[in-house]
């Protein structure tokens, strides 16, 4: 049965690892000029030189092994030994133990990498650190393409990594390996929740969307709250016809308004604003303070009829930030939004001086307030100003 469940579990973690769809900006990013990777000044130097161990630099480092070719950079530093000693220790465990650990981890980590390179031209971003728990360093990443986005957190020990995680989703080597163990539990679950498990990860292979809806409905509890199953659930949403969740999960949500990063674009679809932001916040600190992820709570307290907390929040993320351009487009559609046209005007040169951006005429009527700003003597003094 493990060996039918381990199959099942890489369909699992290689849709749970794909950014595609992950998070998609409220803010309306595809309007106007697009911005490419180059156009981006960079404030800090890579340099594959040695560097200290958990130093920004070697954080640096990983992000511009990542970019050249994501599967060897990770491939490189997962470690299936660390692993075993991180997650279970290596005390009481004999050769045949340790060899079969050391199988499951690589099982469960290349379905991870595997998921992760489905996405090609993502690009990789360091946006922070913090100390683990048992001598384990962490750190996090952005992968980003246009309006795909997603954060990974990796978990270091003595230089290697023992743990990756899909924070959008909650899912990753960790969580697959404890969903292993749990549905493994052969004396707790009977063969037919068993089977019901194997239909919803064929129902999920074969994208037969409605029968896989309906199987997680009839799952043990403990499966249907497992971060592995209900990544697998909000990843593949947007295939879904309606974007519906299953009943039990939509009334979980209903009742409990359970806050996870995974949920953020549920409660923003449902106009439940509150919970969406509470959604962002509850990532872990240095993705919150990330660019990306500022813009979106400043979009959603400009929902809530907070416009000028809104712009704060992006002059803040500006300063902070000047060299990525999302809180200048952000704070640009606000800008114009709110009638604020000279600041419209001034944002409009940056992005032209700073990032190479120009809007046309037929660009800036794509934006929702284009239409009265190309109006005022301000687009006149732009339009003569990059022409």
């Amino acid at each position: 049965m493990k060996h039918l469940i381990i199959g099942f579990l890489l369909v699992l973690l290689q849709a749970c690892a794909s950014t595609d769809a992950e998070q998609t900006n409220t803010q309306q990013r595809t309007s106007g000029p697009e911005l490419s990777t180059g156009q981006m000044a960079e404030p800090a130097p890579r340099t594959a030189k040695p560097v200290e161990l958990y130093s920004e630099q070697f954080f640096l480092n990983f992000e511009s092994a990542l970019n050249q070719q994501t599967e060897d950079a990770l491939s490189s530093k997962i470690d299936y030994d660390k692993m075993i000693e991180y997650f279970i220790g290596t005390k009481d465990l004999n050769a045949t133990a340790k060899e079969n650990l050391n199988r499951l981890f690589s099982t469960v980590s290349e379905g991870m990498i595997t998921g992760m390179k489905q996405t090609p031209d993502m690009e990789w971003m360091y946006i922070g650190s913090q100390t683990g728990n048992n001598g384990s360093f962490i750190s996090y990443y952005r992968a980003a393409h246009h309006d795909l986005l997603a954060y990974y957190q990796f978990t270091w020990l003595n230089g290697v990594i023992v743990d990756v995680v899909n924070l959008a989703l909650g899912a990753g080597i960790s969580s697959g390996f404890d969903f292993i163990q749990e549905s493994s539990s052969t004396n707790v679950y009977s063969h037919k929740q068993l089977d019901n498990l194997g239909l919803f990860f064929k129902y999920l292979e074969d994208s037969r969307y409605n029968q896989m809806l309906r199987t997680y409905n009839l799952m043990p509890k403990r499966f249907q709250q497992q971060d592995s199953i209900l990544g697998v659930l909000l990843r593949v949403r947007d295939d879904v016809p309606n974007r519906e969740l299953p009943v039990a999960l939509s009334r979980s949500l209903a009742r409990h308004k359970t806050i996870h990063p995974r949920y953020f674009l549920y409660y923003y679809e449902q106009k439940k604003y509150e919970l969406a932001l509470a959604c962002l916040a509850a990532y872990p600190e240095p993705v919150v303070k990330d660019v990306r992820i500022q813009v979106e709570m400043a979009s959603l307290q400009d929902a809530l009829g907070e416009s000028q907390l809104a712009e704060t929040m992006l002059v803040d993320s500006i300063l902070k930030q000047p060299y990525q351009p999302d809180a200048y487009l952000a704070l640009l559609h606000l800008s114009m939004k709110t009638q604020q046209n000279e600041q419209a005007e001034l944002l409009l040169k940056v992005l032209y001086d700073r990032f190479s951006v120009a809007y046309s005429k037929q660009s800036l009527l794509e934006l929702e307030a284009g239409n009265s700003f190309i109006t005022t003597a301000n687009y006149q003094r732009y339009a003569k100003y990059i022409n």
